[in-house]
């Protein structure tokens, strides 16, 4: 079944608020529900996603880097531009809809971006890519736990179950970002021929 998304008009604003309407950019998360610190075992190490972003900024200074996400309790990747908490779920759904690609953790704006039929590449670790991933997106999961460890345990989102989060810990930033130059340098191809 097709999917039917219904759209405050309004929110299109946003994307000539920021200079976004003419420019490509590519969107990032990294957080999880706001109850959790970052003890939580879905994050992707700070330092790593940094890296990512200063990769990114250098390889292509046409995109624009937006770092979104309901509010800020979680540290800035320092994008270029940062909308944490600054957006309303309408305007979420317009920057997600017409990035270039979203990189995230897996959850809800990953989903949000698969029912806006967008492509995200998604750093999966205690989730299980098999579960929660869908066919468009390229899901990356290191081969630093054996199994994915969701619901393993019933407080598994207090802490990583062994104490390492190897999980997300060896998902390296040169193989996110292999995967990123890939899908970009393609739209980058197309955009020029």
């Amino acid at each position: 079944t097709p999917f039917y998304m219904c759209w405050d008009e309004s929110a299109f604003d946003i994307l000539v608020r920021f200079d976004l309407e003419k420019r490509p950019y590519i969107t990032l998360s990294r957080a999880c529900d706001s109850k959790y610190g970052e003890g939580h075992p879905k994050l992707w190490p700070l330092e790593y996603y940094r890296e990512l972003v200063q990769r990114l900024r250098e390889r292509f200074p046409d995109f624009v880097l937006v770092q979104l996400g309901a509010d800020r309790n979680f540290p800035s990747v320092e994008a270029d531009l940062d909308l944490r908490g600054e957006t309303s779920l309408e305007e979420t759904k317009c920057l997600l809809k017409y990035a270039s690609l979203h990189i995230d953790v897996e959850g809800g704006l990953v989903h949000l971006r698969h029912a806006l039929q967008g492509r995200s590449l998604v750093l999966f670790g205690p989730t299980s890519p098999e579960v929660f991933g869908y066919r468009e997106n390229v899901n990356l999961r290191s081969c630093g736990c054996p199994q994915p460890c969701e619901w393993v345990i019933p407080h598994w989102t207090d802490a990583c179950l062994l104490g390492t989060h190897a999980c997300m810990t060896e998902l390296m930033p040169d193989e996110v970002f292999a995967q990123a130059e890939d899908i970009l340098k393609k739209i980058s191809h197309r955009s020029v021929a």
